[in-house]
């Protein structure tokens, strides 16, 4: 009888030991995905070397639409529109049209896409076009109700009037979601992108984001949020900055 009882003690030390032990884990998991995902790009963008001497410019807004479709459990397809108003918000300067199709077929935690964007902005007097296909691949981790995700995008730019360029685009995502009600969830989040052109061999642009998705309905959510961009003008060796309120209306089926 003692002997039972001295294997079952053990037994539950082994248990309460494995425990301890998978928390910790996942303790260190959390930090190194917050590290990687969000404060990395962050901290790259601010110390690249350039001279960082900020110009305050426009308020903007930014308007997105988007529909998807889910074909099965492994794919899905996207359609997108934007519209960007600049000047204080009194006049719209860029649209684009965003076609995709995502494969998660490989790993609950990678998707593989691919994409064709076409771009109309304003160049000075006139408004030029923009062919721009692009490869995606994004990381996923969710650990809980926190949701981590690190996309990698390729794209090639075939511009008007301007020479072909090939630019990569990095974009950290860290959100939480709850439930605010019965039928509505609210995901407060934050995100780092940066861009880098490969002609230049700089970084070009970078995008900080904190906004709420909301997800109203099953197939509908709204996705608010500010953005502070900023971009490098080479020929000043400095910075412009753009404040930013954008929202987003999604559907899906």
């Amino acid at each position: 009888m003692l002997d039972s009882e001295n294997i079952l003690l053990e037994d539950e030390t082994h248990c309460s030991i494995m425990a301890v032990a998978y928390l910790t884990k996942g303790r260190r998991m959390f930090r190194f995905c917050i590290i990687t995902l969000v404060v990395f790009p962050i901290l790259t963008f601010l110390f690249s070397g350039s001279s960082f001497a900020f110009d305050a410019d426009d308020l903007q807004y930014w308007n997105t639409e988007s529909a998807s479709y889910k074909i099965n459990k492994d794919w899905k397809i996207k359609a997108e529109e934007e519209l960007r108003f600049s000047e204080h918000a009194r006049g719209l300067y860029y649209e684009h049209t965003d076609l995709g199709l995502t494969y998660s077929g490989l790993a609950k935690w990678f998707d593989v896409g691919v994409n064709y964007r076409l771009i109309y902005e304003d160049k000075g007097e006139k408004r030029k076009h923009e062919n721009r296909p692009h490869i995606n691949a994004t990381l996923k981790y969710s650990p809980g109700n926190l949701n981590l995700s690190n996309r990698s995008r390729m794209e090639f730019r075939n511009k008007q009037d301007s020479d072909d360029a090939w630019r990569y685009r990095n974009k950290s995502i860290a959100k939480f979601s709850y439930n605010l009600m019965k039928n509505l969830k609210a995901s407060p989040y934050i995100a780092n992108e940066s861009f880098l052109d490969f002609d230049e061999e700089e970084y070009s642009r970078n995008r900080l984001y904190s906004g709420v998705d909301f997800k109203i309905f099953k197939n509908f959510g709204i996705d608010v949020y500010y953005l502070w961009e900023a971009n490098y003008i080479e020929s000043k060796d400095s910075w412009k900055s753009y404040n930013i309120i954008g929202t987003k209306a999604k559907l899906s089926f």
